[in-house]
């Protein structure tokens, strides 16, 4: 399964902790098939089918806009 490399630009929801934040991107990998291999300030890393992606992102935004907070840039790169 390829690798990627995906960069964030996100505004945080209101009250939300960077801990906050980190486990709602770790949720929305594992909710798409993803598998993070690591997930941090900068972004994820995760293993997973290239059709997958889209919904990752999509997820995420529409994770973040419920909460209060959006997804304001995604950058994805094989590695």
């Amino acid at each position: 399964m390829p690798t990627y490399f995906i960069s964030l630009s996100v505004t945080r929801p209101a009250n939300a902790t960077d801990s906050d934040v980190l486990q709602l991107l770790q949720r929305g990998a594992d909710t798409v098939g993803c598998r993070p291999v690591e997930v941090s300030a900068l972004g994820l890393i995760v293993e997973c089918d290239a059709a997958a992606l889209s919904l990752l992102e999509e997820t995420i935004r529409r994770d973040l806009a419920a909460r209060g907070g959006s997804l304001d840039s995604i950058t994805v790169k094989q590695i």
